[in-house]
């Protein structure tokens, strides 16, 4: 582990946030500059885009697509994985094979290469029908897990810079009292649901959620809430989580706009009983005093004028603020900040490491037989 002392204060910040981060083997930062094929540089705008962005570009020499998959594989190829495998089969008269490892794919997705590179080792047959030996999986695996589970530390500062400004630029309502009083308690109960509920696959926190961990997270060496590494099925975890919620505690976890029954249901087994617990989890709406408000709302900013950050904009603009009960992927919310139009629309889908592992199942489960 890196001496903390001499990391700058925010990569600091993001490790204290994140204590399950292995500095030494955390993917500082890919290497986004030049087009991995042809070199040629990219302008700091596109490798933003790359990089926290979650965009596919294609380079305007060599017309690679360029997305941050195309990066992780040509670090792979380029820095760990051998050009060639060679190994021996036969149980009395050995022989030696060779095999050729793929490059990065002309899409430069990574289901694409690891598809080919399944294929390379699952084709090869001698004419004795020997295969490929169990031990050249794993032997391959070994850097294809190293360079694709890594975390990336820019990212996670690209996140934490995110809650960080939802935050800041509403300062004054996150000082209240009151509102400080129900971040705590909401946070509590979401621990309680994270730790000692049936799995929800991981839990998505809302924004005063996020900032009482990560406040309290200075004090605890174990990580408070489940890092969510993001997930395509980010609606469905949220729709799980609000029905866990109301079951625990008779209470609305967030506004039921944003819930999606009919997606949360078509990852049911026995859908009628499972309608029955979204009915009666959603029979409690939030109102009067317990509304969420300013959640999914927008503004005149006129009626926002406590907010120091939204001083310079004129009275009719449209603005959404951070509030309780709202979450980092409402693009309204900061949409006035380079920070928020740099990052894609659902923040958590630059973390999907859980998607990426699902290209590898077919490793995974030849490796584990017996």
């Amino acid at each position: 582990m890196a001496d903390q002392c001499s990391l700058s204060p925010l990569v600091a910040l993001v490790l204290e946030a994140y204590p399950d981060l292995e500095y030494a083997t955390t993917a500082f930062q890919v290497s986004i500059t030049e087009c991995p094929v042809c070199e040629t540089s990219l302008h700091l705008t596109q490798t933003i885009d790359i990089h926290v962005g979650g965009k596919m570009l294609h380079c305007r020499y060599c017309h690679t697509v360029l997305s941050y998959e195309t990066f992780l594989l040509a670090d792979l190829v380029k820095n760990h994985l051998p050009t060639t495998v060679e190994f021996q089969v036969g149980l009395f008269s050995k022989s030696t094979h060779v095999l050729p490892m793929p490059g990065v794919p002309a899409d430069g997705k990574i289901k694409t290469f690891m598809d080919t590179l399944w294929g390379v080792l699952t084709d090869f047959s001698t004419k004795g029908g020997d295969k490929c030996p169990r031990h050249v999986y794993a032997d391959v695996m070994r850097p294809v897990a190293k360079v694709l589970y890594r975390t990336d530390l820019v990212q996670h500062m690209y996140r934490v810079l995110l809650l960080t400004s939802h935050v800041a630029s509403h300062a004054e309502y996150w000082a209240l009292p009151v509102v400080i009083q129900a971040s705590i308690r909401r946070f509590d109960q979401f621990r309680h649901i994270a730790q000692n509920v049936v799995a929800v696959g991981s839990p998505v926190a809302s924004i005063d959620i996020a900032l009482v961990a990560q406040s309290v997270q200075v004090f605890e060496t174990s990580l408070m809430l489940p890092r969510d590494h993001g997930s395509r099925s980010l609606n469905v975890r949220l729709a799980e989580t609000a029905v866990l919620f109301h079951e625990a505690f008779f209470e609305p976890y967030a506004p039921s706009i944003g819930l999606n029954q009919a997606l949360w249901l078509s990852t049911k087994v026995f859908v009628q009983s499972q309608k029955k617990r979204w009915d009666q989890a959603h029979v409690q709406v939030a109102s009067r005093d317990s509304q969420f408000r300013g959640v999914q709302e927008v503004f005149p900013a006129r009626r926002l004028r406590h907010v120091t950050a939204l001083a310079h904009r004129p009275d009719e603009d449209d603005v959404a603020v951070a509030v309780l009960g709202a979450f980092e992927y409402d693009v309204r919310v900061g949409n006035a900040t380079k920070l928020r139009r740099a990052l894609v629309a659902d923040p958590s889908l630059l973390y999907d490491i859980p998607s990426i592992q699902k290209h590898t199942t077919k490793f995974s489960i030849f490796l584990k037989k017996k």
